[in-house]
């Protein structure tokens, strides 16, 4: 069976159906980061609605575990400015080190917005690429960022959540005007 993968879950659409893709590979850990994290657009839901989301997915769809990495207090909890981006990625890779695992999927969509999409995946690839400075001290392979769902719209992720069989109520529902802006504004600060 493969390593599991680190899924980056905010219980957004996209993050519902990264998590369910990785879940017919090998059932993937789940991390939650606090909902100011700067990895996905805002949903409006606050960080136990999102958890409860979460940990409903992981019993429907047979997830490894669920880590709660945005409790209120936590070091992520508390990042802010144009840093918390990077550093909450750095942090998705180092709690996949500590479970053995040798990608962090980023369920990030940015639609048609060829600067967002940029933006994301040549940031998967430096916080990467900083990572693997310290292949050395690691035990196992440094895990690798991969953003398989960012070239995606909303209507893309709609169909791929009726072709998984997701069950509706399991994801927070966002207007996708505002998701695609707001995602292609927070990946550009």
């Amino acid at each position: 069976m493969p390593a599991p993968a680190l899924v980056i879950c905010d219980a957004s659409l996209s993050s519902t159906v990264g998590a369910r893709l990785e879940a017919e590979r090998c059932p993937p850990i789940a991390w939650v980061p606090p909902a100011a994290s700067g990895l996905f657009p805002p949903t409006g839901a606050d960080h136990e609605e999102v958890l409860r989301l979460v940990q409903r997915q992981a019993d429907l769809h047979g997830y490894a575990r669920v880590i709660d990495a945005g409790s209120a207090g936590s070091s992520l909890d508390t990042t802010v400015g144009p840093m918390r981006g990077p550093i909450a990625l750095l942090e998705a890779v180092r709690a996949a080190i500590t479970h053995a695992c040798e990608r962090v999927v980023w369920p990030v969509a940015c639609g048609s917005d060829l600067d967002a999409m940029s933006a994301a995946a040549e940031r998967a690839l430096l916080v990467t690429r900083l990572v693997w400075l310290d292949q050395g001290t690691l035990t196992g392979p440094a895990p690798k960022i991969e953003t398989p769902l960012v070239d995606l719209s909303e209507p893309a992720l709609d169909d791929l959540a009726r072709d998984l069989d997701l069950e509706p109520g399991t994801w927070v529902e966002s207007a996708p005007a505002l998701n695609a802006s707001a995602m292609a504004h927070a990946l550009r600060t």
